[in-house]
């Protein structure tokens, strides 16, 4: 498998993500998507895009990491520049 530029391809799917943080200046890899506009819908009404045709509050358009491990999220707002995606690899 190999690194594919955003520049080229958004992935459908959850997938590995490359990203370099701004706060950090560090690069990292995470299982991240990418939501395209109103493609996920939210019950949060604070920090989210709201459509008055449907009704409807959405995650906002972009990059998120996927994280199964918390109780109140699934994906966070990556806070950097996505520069690549690839597959994610087999299970063992």
């Amino acid at each position: 498998m190999e690194w594919i530029c955003v520049a080229e391809a958004i992935p459908e799917s959850i997938v590995l993500v490359a990203y370099n943080d701004k706060q950090f200046i560090k690069s990292f890899i995470v299982r991240g998507c990418y939501f395209k506009k109103q493609e996920q819908e939210s019950e949060d009404e604070d920090h989210f895009d709201y459509d008055e045709a449907t009704d409807k509050y959405y995650i906002p358009e972009g990059w998120y990491e996927c994280i199964s491990n918390w109780d109140d999220y699934s994906s966070v707002k990556i806070q950097g520049i996505v520069t690549h995606w690839m597959p994610l690899p087999p299970a063992p």
